[in-house]
């Protein structure tokens, strides 16, 4: 069965997800299915239709091959093959239950004007000062989190910043570092440029939140995805490229940084060839973390 058929209290996930478009206020959406998944999806979607008395709700498909494996980025590519986006748009994983929680990721794409506005589930707001601040030499171990949450597979550097009209204890950041930890080579550590430091002091690493694989993007996005075709997963490939651009063209080719000291067990800093770290205007993530001690559900189901 399919990640979009599987039940959760008795109704297939692909209903959670457009409970959350439908109750957006958006009128229509667009759903990438398999080939053998089709029909018994596009039946599922036209009862939700019918129960829910949405007759002018207008459901867009695009059937992939089930063989066909290029990862999530490759959804983007096919967007933009097929033109069905004409606007900045929503992008849903197929695996995500979520209470409403597109309006705090719309102002902040609007108020920022970020190319990429990204949703994360975060501790618990009792635990916000585990947060690592760079030049600390360790964090409060009074607000260690009191239950053990899932495993964080990626490292976020975030500066704060403010989006009018969100909910208590939703927090919205610049992401100005991203790394999965997946991509680091063995016993590799994190290593942070120094000119990004320098630019960013108060900038706070992460390493417990959750990609929520919920995403607002500016329409150029489809057109990156198809110029990069290394490019597979968004969360571990695009997302990191975009972050990390610092400033750069899609042309231009990082210089080796150069390793001059060793600043804790999981930092180090680079001095770069290339002194300056810019924050481009083209280049822009913001995202915003939505606590697990908030009434709104928001996790993925694998």
């Amino acid at each position: 069965m399919s990640i979009p058929l599987i039940p959760v209290c008795n109704r297939p996930i692909v209903y959670y997800q457009l409970d959350l478009v439908v109750k957006s206020s958006f009128e229509s959406v667009v759903l990438v299915v398999k080939d053998k998944q089709e029909k018994e999806v596009k039946d599922k979607v036209d009862k939700y239709i019918r129960d829910n008395t949405l007759e002018k709700f207008e459901v867009h498909y695009i059937v992939v091959e089930e063989t066909r494996d290029g990862g999530d980025v490759e959804i983007l590519r096919e967007l933009g093959r097929r033109q069905l986006i004409e606007k900045d748009f929503f992008f849903i994983g197929c695996d995500v239950i979520v209470g409403n929680i597109l309006f705090d990721l719309a102002d902040a794409h609007r108020k920022y004007d970020a190319s990429v506005a990204l949703a994360y589930s975060g501790p618990c707001t009792s635990s916000e000062a585990s947060t690592k601040k760079i030049g600390s030499r360790k964090a409060n171990s009074n607000s260690a989190p009191k239950k053990k949450s899932k495993k964080s597979m990626e490292y976020v550097g975030l500066i704060k910043k403010t989006i009018s009209g969100a909910k208590d204890n939703v927090s919205c950041a610049r992401v100005v570092y991203s790394k999965s930890k997946s991509n680091f080579k063995e016993s590799e550590k994190l290593v942070l440029p120094k000119a990004l430091l320098a630019q960013c002091p108060h900038l706070s690493m992460r390493s417990d939140l959750h990609n929520l694989n919920v995403y607002l993007f500016k329409r150029w996005i489809l057109d990156l995805a198809r110029k990069k075709e290394e490019l597979r997963s968004i969360k571990d490939d695009l997302i990191p490229f975009i972050v990390n651009r610092d400033g750069r063209t899609l042309n231009d080719i990082p210089k080796q940084p150069k390793m001059i000291r060793q600043i804790s067990g999981d930092s180090t800093l680079f001095e770069e060839e290339e002194k300056t770290w810019e924050e481009t205007e083209r280049f822009k993530v913001f995202s915003v973390v939505f606590p697990q001690d908030m009434n709104i559900f928001c996790e993925r189901t694998f």
